[in-house]
């Protein structure tokens, strides 16, 4: 998780109370038309609309064997490379930010190129016979707009016997690409995925284990909650995407005689999911969901079950309070003699990418084809949190989507949802996303101001979600109003200098702890400090003293590793710190 995000507590809404934006109609166009991009040129296909799930082109500084599978329009591509090689390393997820390329590797067995080792013995009843292998992969599968990647990978272990191969574990790793930090968000599962991340941090995805199954949404403070589908049926649930509103889809299974229903699904608030309806074309009863756009609209494919290879096209969207389903194909203006088999990304435009072949042919999804809707909707616009907030400053941002049309956008703020300032972004247009921000000053300490970003084009005005955050106190403000002689005092008289309780907060005193090996520091960090630093320091002789991490900020470097970091409430976490030198201690400055 992005550290900056992890200071403050932010809370959004709409006017409306709802949890997300309220969009212009217009959204759900009612005709495409169809291109055969099969076989462009570099060229060509570097002037295809942007899709966040569908890179046409390898970034600038990948590999030869990168493989992208989603890019943000702000310079970071997320991808795959080196799979299947035969290695110790069967894949390993990466990304390629600012022309440079930066492999994600597994959680490896210490001191080994490898995460998950097995072996067993077998008698064919003339001779006994040893195999052995590995496991180590750690494919990214998502990223957003403020550079978060999201993915899977093999922990260390082994396992010996029949069946040793199939035992390793995976869990879901969230990397922060713009401070390194790199997280283990699901550390009791034995398999996990983390299928989909919005600009907001809230990533949908399922982890299990022998006894437990969860399909997941985890929000950006942390917190996880289940879907769950309201039958007596056995049955399960994969998440496959969400937006930037929270809409979640995905893909259910539901355990009938004589045949599996497979049914895509929709939560659009809460986590009780409802079954899509499919098209009423060749009566498919069976459907997946590929992507979704933040206007709401959902495209995957839908097929009968005994003819899982026959496939159609699929557009979901709401329409008078209910959700409908549409063969691609009926909505074409002119099928150019294609016929479209999946829908395989949408963008915030409107524009759809597609596999199909040619009428006529029975070859499937030989075909690339890209679907412009006849008219383009309202500007996609995210609120995102605040960072880079102080006792008397911060930086506002917002994601804001032209949807092709030519836009016009602004920053509201101000101490109440009234705002009363208004800031001008820079126009936009086309279909990339712009990663917006604005540093405002002059702010008070330890208040809360409210901001939205909104955006305006010839297809409707998109507001997007009101957001807060609050100041936190710097060392002037709160020493004189707490009535503090100075930073070296210690007006409670606990022992503690004022300036390390202001920096520290009321949470639990500083812990440590060694075990000849490893030395541990646990201390409480407050979130409501400004203008002050903890750096954590080590040692080998109580002489000379070696800079570990220092906070706000963090992470680790080649002497102190942060292990784990806790909200404790909404103004302090714990911080625990891990180091080989015998001795560690909390020092506190200001500038």
């Amino acid at each position: 998780m992005d550290l900056k995000h992890d200071i403050f507590r932010f809370r959004c809404a709409c006017a409306c109370g709802a949890l997300i934006p309220c969009f212009a109609a217009g959204a759900v166009p009612s005709e495409y038309t169809l291109t055969n991009i099969t076989g462009w040129s570099a060229g060509q296909l570097a002037t295809l609309p942007h899709f966040d799930r569908y890179v046409p082109l390898a970034p600038a500084g990948a590999g030869g064997d990168f493989a992208p599978l989603a890019h943000n329009g702000a310079g970071l591509t997320a991808g795959n490379r080196n799979y299947n090689n035969g290695g110790w390393v069967q894949g390993s997820g990466a990304y390629v930010k600012d022309g440079v390329q930066t492999d994600v590797s597994a959680w490896r067995a210490s001191g080994n190129l490898w995460s998950y080792s097995w072996s067993y013995t077998y008698w064919d009843g003339t001779d006994y016979h040893f195999q052995n292998g590995f496991v180590t992969h750690s494919p990214a599968e998502d990223l957003n707009i403020v550079g978060q990647v999201v993915g899977y990978a093999t922990i260390p272990g082994a396992g010996s016997g029949a069946g040793s191969s199939g035992g390793y574990s995976d869990h879901i790793w969230l990397r922060d690409t713009e401070t390194g930090f790199h997280s283990d968000l699901t550390p009791d599962a034995t398999r996990a995925e983390a299928n989909s991340i919005n600009d907001l941090g809230e990533i949908a995805g399922f982890w299990r284990n022998a006894t437990e199954t969860h399909p997941f949404i985890r929000y950006a403070d942390g917190s996880f909650e289940d879907f769950t589908l309201n039958t007596t049926t056995s049955h399960g649930i994969t998440p496959t995407v969400i937006n930037n509103n929270r809409i979640v889809a995905g893909n259910a299974i539901v355990y009938t005689t004589p045949i599996r229903d497979q049914r895509p699904w929709v939560c659009e608030s809460g986590t009780s999911v409802t079954q899509l309806p499919l098209p009423s074309q060749n009566s498919p009863d069976v459907g997946t969901i590929s992507d979704g756009n933040d206007h709401g609209i959902l495209v995957g494919e839908a097929h009968k079950a005994a003819a899982f290879t026959e496939t159609s096209g699929v557009r979901w969207s709401k329409s008078g309070g209910s959700w409908q389903a549409e063969d691609l194909n009926e909505l074409l203006s002119d099928n150019m003699d294609f016929i479209v088999d999946r829908a395989l990304a949408v963008n915030d435009a409107g524009h759809i990418l597609c596999s199909g072949h040619a009428d006529g042919t029975d070859t499937l999804n030989t075909h690339k084809l890209l679907l412009t809707p006849d008219s383009f909707p309202a500007p996609a616009v995210t609120t995102l949190p605040a960072t880079d907030v102080t006792a008397t400053s911060a930086t506002l941002r917002a994601k804001v989507n032209a949807a092709n049309r030519s836009t016009t956008a602004i920053f509201e703020h101000g101490s109440s949802t009234s705002y009363g300032t208004t800031s001008s972004i820079a126009p936009v247009s086309g279909t990339v996303p712009v990663l917006a921000e604005l540093e405002i000053t002059g702010l008070s300490p330890n208040t809360t101001y409210h901001f939205r970003a909104t955006g305006t084009s010839g297809g409707g005005t998109t507001d997007g979600a009101d957001m807060s955050f609050t100041t936190p106190w710097d060392w002037a403000s709160w020493s004189a109003a707490e009535g503090l002689a100075g930073p070296h005092a210690d007006a409670n008289q606990n022992g503690v200098p004022d300036l390390v309780d202001f920096a520290t907060g009321d949470g639990p005193r500083t812990v440590f702890s060694s075990d000849g090996f490893t030395s541990t520091l646990v201390f409480p960090h407050s979130l409501l400090a400004s203008g002050v630093t903890l750096t954590v320091q080590v040692s080998d002789d109580l002489e000379v003293w070696i800079d570990g991490p220092g906070y706000p900020g963090g992470g680790s470097n080649a002497d102190a590793t942060e292990t784990a970091r806790l909200e404790t409430s909404a103004s302090s976490e714990t911080i625990t710190i891990s180091t080989t030198h015998p001795y560690a201690r909390l020092r506190v400055s200001m500038p």
